[in-house]
């Protein structure tokens, strides 16, 4: 999974910070980010309004899948909640991954991004699921929403549904992160998908979003 991949780069990079997902839901995603902050020492944390899927079934889950790993939930909706009241929530920490994958109404998503900026250390990146979704056209206009104004993220890749991004100052690093990502790991279809097409030349697997030219897994 290309998420791990990045967040083993983290690692090596000596990169702390919390691991946060906005929008838990069943637990799936949310399991990767306590494999690494299990690893790492590093806080973990979910919010989410658990409306779907009860807290208690979810915990249940998360337990079986990876047991004696931390963490801790924030049972809210993120509109409860800004910048300041979050960190307060982290103890001070920025956050060194944020997936966002919480409510897909376009003005929801822009609040996530928004907070998502704050609170994001600076050698930290995102990953936006469902961009690109045709069955969660909110989280396509609330993204662009979000980047019709100058921002302090940038895309860096687009692997399945989900859209990465990181600060500007970290786009060539997350790049080659995700591109040895791919080359380490040919067991799934798009890893193998994007170093095919990267022996034709840089112009077959970037793509250009908002002014920054990004790798597309397909």
């Amino acid at each position: 999974m290309a998420t791990m991949g990045l967040l083993d780069y983290q690692d090596s990079q000596g990169t702390r910070g919390v691991l946060f997902e906005i929008g838990v839901c069943a637990g799936r995603y949310f399991s990767v980010l306590m494999r690494s902050g299990h690893r790492s020492g590093d806080p973990v944390i979910g919010l989410d309004p658990f409306l779907w899927i009860d807290e208690a079934t979810v915990n249940d889950r998360l337990h079986a899948n990876v047991p004696g790993a931390p963490y801790r939930f924030i049972n809210a909706y993120s509109t409860a909640y800004t910048a300041r009241t979050l960190l307060d929530e982290f103890d001070g920490k920025l956050a060194r991954f944020i997936s966002v994958d919480g409510s897909h109404e376009a003005s929801d998503v822009l609040w996530d991004l928004r907070l998502t900026e704050e609170i994001l250390h600076p050698d930290g990146f995102v990953a936006v699921d469902d961009f690109f979704n045709p069955v969660a056209i909110g989280v396509n206009e609330g993204v662009h929403r979000f980047f019709n104004n100058p921002r302090a993220l940038v895309p860096f890749a687009m692997f399945s549904n989900k859209l990465f991004l990181c600060r500007p100052h970290k786009l060539k690093s997350f790049k080659k992160a995700i591109a040895e990502y791919a080359e380490s790991d040919q067991s799934e279809d798009r890893p193998r998908f994007f170093i095919e097409h990267r022996n034709r030349g840089d112009k077959a697997i970037e793509q250009t979003l908002w002014g920054t030219k990004f790798y597309s897994f397909g």
